[in-house]
């Protein structure tokens, strides 16, 4: 699993990142945009993992339990909610309400727990209304990620309660970069 350190391409964001989770001031909600495919969701659970690390905290070191379990999708307080849907995919008010029903307890096992929302422009406008409130006032120790490529179809006062950070378009330099990487850890 990626730390916040071995994100590639995205220095900006990342710099943001890395400064809040080292000095404690991560903000309440956050809003990943930019194209497809460029490390938005992965971003947000190098996030996790340095909020929750045991050996680096605020960077994350990728071999600790927590970050042992967030890289195979199993640590309980990494909560992610994704559109549903064969023909038309959303995210409805039924997965928000499962959601603030899991919020009203204490994260499980971590410091923190990061919600991701990956794939924003698909809440509908009940479930985004239904979201808006946990956003605004989230629980202590809940981070919101919310991840788009097409910022203009997230509910503006959604987008207004979270910091934006823009993710930019992969060069061909970066692109290889990942690609020989994962080719020799595989």
């Amino acid at each position: 699993m990626p730390s916040l350190t071995d994100i590639l391409g995205q220095e900006q964001a990342i710099r943001v990142l890395r400064r809040a989770s080292e000095n404690g001031r991560v903000a309440q909600a956050y809003l990943f945009s930019g194209p497809s495919g460029v490390g938005k969701a992965t971003t947000a659970v190098a996030l996790a993992a340095a909020l929750n690390c045991e050996s680096r905290p605020g960077v994350g070191c990728g071999d600790c339990l927590p970050c042992g379990k967030l890289d195979r999708g199993l640590h309980p307080d990494l909560i992610t909610l994704e559109p549903t849907g064969k023909q038309i995919k959303t995210i409805k008010i039924d997965q928000v309400r499962a959601l603030e029903e899991t919020l009203a307890y204490r994260p499980h096992e971590g410091r923190h727990r990061l919600v991701l929302i990956d794939g924003a422009e698909h809440l509908n406008d009940n479930a985004a209304n239904a979201l808006l409130k946990s956003v605004e006032e989230p629980r202590p120790g809940t981070v919101f990620v919310l991840t788009t490529s097409a910022a203009h179809r997230v509910v503006p006062t959604l987008i207004s309660r979270c910091q934006r950070l823009r993710f930019v378009p992969l060069g061909q330099e970066v692109v290889a970069s990942i690609l020989a990487r994962e080719a020799a850890e595989a």
